[in-house]
């Protein structure tokens, strides 16, 4: 009756180049207990630093989606 975590987790989505290291990936991270921790200001302040990691590493963010407990 019960299944493997690796039965029931959600495939990873990601798209690659074979030749390069060039890709799209989606991210997606919950809040441990579902706890809405997000407000207004929480959710700029994550961006802000989603932007400045982003631009630090070279990386190129198509989309994105912060919620109350999930981005």
């Amino acid at each position: 009756m019960y299944r493997k975590a690796a039965e029931i987790m959600a495939k990873p989505r990601v798209y690659t180049e074979p030749e390069t290291e060039a890709g799209i990936y989606h991210v997606c991270s919950r809040v441990v207990d579902g706890r809405y921790i997000f407000g207004e200001p929480e959710k700029e302040e994550f961006v802000r630093m989603m932007r400045s990691l982003a631009a630090f590493h070279g990386v190129e963010i198509l989309t994105y989606c912060v919620m109350c407990n999930h981005f």
